[in-house]
């Protein structure tokens, strides 16, 4: 079915591009994330990551890859769990920017 195909985007992988829009049968990313601790109950955060879908594997090209990037903040939520809540602003080419509040990390 279309809704289970892989898709790239979200508040996941590839922050900053709409979650949906680029679908297809096969899947390939990669994405990091950099914290910094400001204090106890906050740190910074940047992240990059590229990726893209594709029909079959002799269709992965370079230049299709779609890389996103931006900052956020992480804020202690439970110290006991070591549970985050997290604020991204992220980046791509082809979207415009997006703004992600979540109650976990990305990964």
């Amino acid at each position: 079915p279309f809704r289970e195909l892989p898709r790239l985007g979200g508040s996941n992988m590839g922050r900053g591009i709409v979650e949906g829009r680029s679908r297809d049968r096969q899947f390939l990313a990669a994405q990091t994330e950099y914290r910094y601790t400001i204090n106890r109950f906050f740190k910074a955060a940047a992240f990059a990551s590229i990726g893209q879908v594709f029909p079959d594997w002799n269709s992965l090209q370079w230049k299709n890859f779609q890389p996103t990037g931006g900052i956020g903040l992480r804020i202690l939520v439970n110290e006991k769990k070591q549970l985050y809540s997290r604020v991204d602003l992220a980046f791509s080419r082809t979207d415009p920017p997006g703004l992600y509040f979540r109650l976990m990390d990305a990964f």
